[in-house]
């Protein structure tokens, strides 16, 4: 599935363009890390992201694109005692 975007949260799967219609972006067009972390709700300091298997620092989301046929796990901190 080359132009299928493989986004993983809690095991759901995404398509590239349904994913992008559902956080409003033109399907055309990639979106960065940044704005696919808060668009699906999450703060962004409270996770860590892994890119095509790679872990990516906070300092680079902003422009670091999510493009079609990419395997993105978002991993939420919970605190608790």
């Amino acid at each position: 599935m080359k132009d299928e975007c493989t986004l993983r949260i809690n095991g759901q799967m995404y398509s590239h363009s349904i994913l992008l219609e559902k956080l409003g972006y033109d399907q055309e067009k990639s979106i960065t890390l940044d704005q696919l972390i808060i668009g699906l709700g999450y703060r962004l300091e409270r996770v860590a992201v892994e890119y095509n298997g790679n872990i990516v620092k906070r300092d680079v989301w902003n422009h670091t694109l999510v493009v079609a046929g990419s395997i993105i796990e978002i991993v939420s901190f919970v605190g608790g005692g």
